[in-house]
């Protein structure tokens, strides 16, 4: 069976459907994992371009 990630919306969808608590908790933790997927792909993103320039600013105590 190949291993396809669903968009958080899917999953969302999915979990108002549920029909019995044990599935509903497996969507919940696969709907977990794949906004903690794009979360940590979002921070990746950013961590190299203008966050991380804002972030050495505020830090040095520079104002915009």
């Amino acid at each position: 069976m190949a291993d396809v990630q669903k968009d958080w919306r899917e999953l969302c969808n999915a979990a108002i459907a549920a029909k019995d608590t044990d599935e509903l908790l497996r969507i919940v933790n696969e709907l977990n994992a794949t906004l903690e997927r794009e979360e940590k792909a979002r921070r990746k993103l950013f961590n190299g371009g203008k966050v991380s320039e804002f972030r050495n600013n505020s830090e040095s105590g520079l104002k915009d």
